[in-house]
């Protein structure tokens, strides 16, 4: 009995030395390692003690305590060192001229048997039942340098090796893979055997490296493998998820900047569906995009609240890409019905039960706004999610709806800006979305137009009196924006709110805009005034019947035709009656032959604004010329025919102005025949000076009088036609189509149309082809240079649709001064320097003295200040003549 305690003793003594003695055979060995990894020995004798140092007995055996201190971080950091020196020799070996590829090979399985080095510290770790993080810290940091490092090497190698790349893939795949399974063992492990205190701060910062390192090389795998890409996101996501309320106590950023990266994965992986891949590849695509999304929108719901800005706009335009794979939108690009069956069974029902997670966060609203500005804009996808946007906001209070449509930001101004930019899309009018009606009565398809307009109707119709001024500075802004579309749109929505609205709101609003319109007479031929023209002449329907016949009334004599030219295209006879007795449309159109006269004594451009203004009473109040106020519209004809082909530049224009004028206003009274055949053969005579714009006219003209005709006309219409018909401008010869086809619909004269169709026939091949295929319906012209009308269209929008903001210069008399002065010095320093001009200055000279001649004819019309400037200049060019 009493010899029990004696071998107890021996046996912990024992123990004890062969513990020291175990020690003490690791230390000596980590001793060797380092003077073998620190000397010049090659790099294959290096990885060999380094793998017979981590496959020894000693390390199996050594005591946690010192697996990290005494193991992890000698043994790795030699490993890690020799790793990038590898590296380093594979680039040497690349830049060399001479073909290295069984040395690149050679370095490459070194890589191979290098990796090993981290499986057999797993191995150790693995071997053990349970560790803390702490204890081998410094292994994690090894390992995501190396395997991410490696993993990039990989993700990079097509570009990287070039030429010997199909020498070398097979080994590259081996080192992927590698990776790969390092990885996911070490991962397992955290499952198992290696834990975390979550009372430790120290613990949870490695936790958070890990975290951050695991989004890294999630994101880094992007574009490899669909699998890798898939586990490597799921184990981001789990560790983000069970830790969450650790890591926002730490650093929440670390853990949400790599949604960014997640929703880049989304849309790489999206972006790999192709028409022409095959269908199961597409499919498994789909369903890599659905783990993804569905571990996206786990953590964003998780981490409400800790998304950054810059984070939420990428997941934003992740969400704008979504869209393009709505059904819609997929038909528009023609895959397979059954794939988007597929897509939107699987995968498209999740994009709007995501969009109310994310909706709950503070930065969305910033994001949303933010997103135009990132690089990568997709105008489409953004508008469809924002017309969801606007849909899920007209359902809340308007409190929520209020901040939504402040000054910093407004939903609202979004859509109107971003309307313009889908001008193609309108164009080519195929792209088309889903919207709900009413509860329990289906769904209905509507253009992208239509769609905006009755999202924005939704939304405006809760807006109170009270905020009501703001939306009205909005839609002003962008009636007069310079875009197309959003000057529509914002047309649109008016008519909208004065239908809702009261007659007393929409006089209010009809008064305010007719302001506007007056004061950019200026700018009448401007498509944004004529937008809001169009706009006035619709809101004055909405109108009751004593407002319509006050702004009648409100009418000044002699104001500018402008500014109620609008109204008289749409009131009825009865206020068109009222309308030129309060305008006196009947002395304007009898001043046309006083107004013809003082222009020809003295033509100057009062005189001129004066008779142009006559003619466009005349023609807005559709007031017939009798016998004698027709007979002077025909010498007014006869006069610019003699003067327009003589005549260039400013004064060209000016007299074409005139003459469109001129058109517009003339209506005989009496149908005598002699009064149309002689216009009609002024306007043939001068076809050949007359601009496009001019020319679009005749044909209204022909179109106008089509019921007129007779066949004492048909030798001069059939001129006019066969030249209208084959004008180099294809919209004046489509005008000119149109003109004719009403010609034979509107002429009782049957003899007149035979007339004509048998002179243009015989007049030109081309003309008598494309004619009567006009009429039969067919297909006149073809679209040269483009494979399908939605190409013309896309061009088409690309092109005259651009349209350029105006812009007002407002300068001083003394600023005009100036830049007269600076005009003139430069213009004579031009004279002086180029020698060879002498023969231009005598002619120049010779033409200041006609000039002056006709001067001195109407000097009494010349103003002083005009006249002391004149006066000035010759008095210096007498004394330098001296």
């Amino acid at each position: 009995m009493s010899e029990a305690p004696s071998h107890d003793f021996l046996d912990e003594d024992s123990f004890f030395s062969e513990m020291m003695s175990s020690q003490s055979d690791l230390e000596d060995q980590i001793l060797l390692l380092k003077e073998v990894l620190n000397n010049d020995r090659c790099i294959e004798e290096k990885l060999e003690e380094l793998q017979n140092f981590f496959s020894s007995n000693s390390i199996r055996n050594a005591p946690i305590d010192i697996l990290d201190e005494k193991i992890f971080n000698t043994a790795l950091i030699g490993a890690q060192k020799i790793y990038f020196e590898v590296i380093n020799t594979i680039n040497e070996l690349l830049r060399s001229k001479q073909n290295k590829t069984t040395d690149v090979k050679n370095q490459l399985n070194v890589l191979v048997n290098l990796l090993k080095c981290w499986d057999l510290c797993i191995s150790h770790i693995k071997a053990l039942e349970k560790v803390s993080i702490i204890d081998i810290k410094s292994f994690p940091a090894s390992l995501f340098d190396v395997m991410a490092n490696m993993l990039r090497h990989c993700k990079d190698s097509t570009a990287y090796y070039g030429d010997y790349f199909n020498s070398v893939s097979e080994i590259l795949t081996t080192l992927f893979r590698q990776c790969v399974n390092t990885l996911n063992v070490f991962y397992s492990l955290m499952d198992s055997i290696i834990s975390f205190d979550t009372n430790q701060e120290v613990e949870m910062n490695l936790l958070l490296k890990i975290i951050d390192e695991t989004g890294k090389i999630a994101t880094l795998t992007s574009g490899l493998d669909a699998k890798t890409l898939t586990d490597m996101w799921k184990r981001f996501g789990k560790l983000s998820s069970n830790y969450n309320i650790e890591m926002k106590n730490i650093s929440p950023s670390t853990v949400t900047q790599h949604f960014r990266g997640l929703s880049e994965s989304i849309v790489t992986v999206l972006s790999a569906i192709n028409q022409k891949s095959q269908r199961s590849s597409n499919e498994r695509s789909v369903l890599c995009c659905r783990l993804l999304f569905k571990i996206l929108e786990k953590l964003c719901d998780t981490y409400c609240g800790w998304i950054r800005d810059d984070v939420m706009v990428a997941i934003i335009l992740m969400l704008a890409n979504l869209f393009r794979y709505t059904e819609h939108c997929l038909k528009l690009h023609g895959y397979h019905p059954e794939f988007i069956r597929f897509i939107v069974s699987n995968f498209v029902f999740m994009i709007e039960p995501f969009l109310d997670i994310i909706f709950k966060n503070d930065t969305f609203k910033s994001g949303f706004f933010d997103y135009n500005k990132s690089i990568e804009d997709d105008a489409l996808g953004y508008h469809l999610l924002l017309l969801k946007i606007v849909k899920k906001i007209s359902a809340l209070p308007y409190e929520v709806q209020r901040d939504w449509c402040n000054k910093e930001f407004h939903i609202l101004d979004a859509c109107f800006k971003n309307i313009d930019r889908l001008t193609r899309e309108i164009c080519v009018g195929k792209q088309e979305i889903q919207l709900s009606r009413d509860a329990g009565q289906g769904f209905y398809v509507a253009n992208i137009y239509e769609a905006t307009c009755l999202s924005i109707f939704s939304l405006v119709c809760h807006i109170p009196d009270a905020d009501f001024s703001e939306l009205v500075i909005l839609l002003i802004k962008h009636l007069l924006s310079g875009g197309f579309f959003s000057s529509l749109l914002s047309s649109d929505v008016w008519c909208f709110l004065c239908r809702l609205g009261s007659s007393e709101m929409c006089f209010n609003h009809f008064k305010h805009l007719m302001q506007i319109y007056e004061l950019l007479g200026e700018r009448k031929h401007n498509v944004n005034v004529v937008m809001l023209s169009r706009l006035l002449s619709r809101q004055y329907a909405f109108l009751s019947e004593k407002d319509k016949i006050e702004v009648i009334n409100s009418i000044e004599k002699s104001s500018d035709p402008h500014k109620w030219s609008c109204l008289a295209r749409i009131v009825d006879p009865q206020k068109m009656q009222l309308l030129r007795q309060q305008i006196d449309a009947s002395t304007a159109n009898s001043e046309i032959a006083s107004n013809l006269k003082t222009l020809e004594e003295q033509p100057t451009l009062h005189n001129l604004g004066s008779l142009v203004k006559n003619l466009s009473i005349i023609e807005a109040c559709d007031v017939p010329q009798d016998k004698q106020s027709i007979d002077t519209f025909v010498n007014m004809w006869n006069k610019l025919v003699y003067i327009l082909g003589d005549c260039e530049g400013t004064l060209r224009l000016l007299l074409e102005d005139l003459a469109i004028a001129l058109i517009r206003a003339t209506h005989p009274q009496e149908v005598e025949s002699k009064y149309i055949t002689s216009i009609l053969e002024s306007t043939t005579s001068l076809y050949p000076y007359a601009s496009s714009a001019l020319r679009l006219e005749l044909c209204h003209l022909l179109y106008r009088w089509s019921a007129r005709l007779t066949e004492v006309d048909s030798s001069v219409v059939a001129e006019l036609y066969c030249r209208l018909l084959s004008d180099a401008k294809p919209y004046v010869q489509q005008e000119a189509f149109e003109s004719f086809e009403h010609l034979t619909r509107a002429c009782p004269n049957a003899g007149l149309i035979s007339s004509v169709a048998l002179s243009i026939k015989n007049a030109q091949s081309e003309v008598s082809r494309t004619l009567p295929a006009y009429i039969s319906g067919e297909v006149v012209h073809s679209l040269a240079g483009f494979r399908s009308h939605d190409e013309f269209f896309a061009v088409l929008s690309s092109s005259t649709l651009d349209l350029k903001k105006h812009e007002c210069y407002k300068r001083s008399q003394a600023d005009r001064e100036e830049k007269v002065l600076k005009l003139d010095e430069e213009a004579s320093g031009n004279l002086i320097k180029n020698d060879s001009c002498l023969e231009d200055v005598e002619k120049r000279a010779e033409n200041i003295c006609s000039e002056m001649e006709l001067l001195l004819k109407h000097k009494s019309q010349i103003r002083r200040d005009t006249l002391e400037k004149l006066r000035q200049v010759w008095h210096r060019f007498i004394e330098s003549g001296d």
